[in-house]
């Protein structure tokens, strides 16, 4: 910070058309150092960060929170929720700071119809536009930051009335892949 304080006032010197130029590439080189010092984290295995865990029954309310370090002033987080090909917009909502870390919560009601809900974080603040999703592998748990579309969390959703069948129960299924 003590180098950009004594870049400031040389800012004003400047035509003002120049000034603009020149804090555009000072926010170019620090952006990426940014990023990287900033902390975030959605663990969809705890419950803690997504509440009832696994698969929920069609409408019920299911609870994603996000908790966020070093992010600076958020101007807005939001879960961006997926299902039938239609796509939501949830805003999340600051609760409390745990440590360090402030965390956020929104509620998603999952819909009337039995499949995949998939989502994914969505931030904005006063240096960058980012995203938080899956992990690489795909599989849940701790995913990561991303700089465009992440890949997607998911959570299955089915009918309440749904059982498995009489004659199955009990049984043993094998499932073979062919190398």
């Amino acid at each position: 910070k003590l180098w950009l304080s004594l870049l400031i006032p040389k800012l004003f010197s400047y035509p003002l058309e120049k000034a603009k130029a020149i804090k555009k590439s000072i926010d170019f080189f620090i952006a990426p150092f940014w990023r990287i010092m900033m902390i975030i984290e959605h663990n969809s295995r705890m419950e803690l960060y997504r509440t009832p865990f696994g698969a929920v029954t069609c409408g019920t309310k299911v609870t994603l929170r996000l908790a966020a370090k070093d992010l600076g002033i958020p101007q807005i987080i939001r879960v961006i929720a997926e299902f039938d090909g239609a796509s939501r917009e949830h805003n999340m909502k600051y609760i409390y700071n745990v440590g360090e870390y402030c965390m956020y919560e929104t509620e998603l009601e999952m819909p009337k119809k039995a499949g995949l809900l998939r989502y994914y974080f969505e931030i904005y603040t006063d240096n960058a536009h980012i995203y938080y999703g899956n992990n690489d592998a795909c599989l849940g748990g701790v995913g990561k930051i991303y700089e465009e579309e992440p890949r997607a969390y998911q959570i299955t959703v089915y009918n309440e009335d749904y059982r498995t069948p009489e004659w199955f129960s009990g049984s043993v299924m094998y499932q073979i892949f062919p190398d």
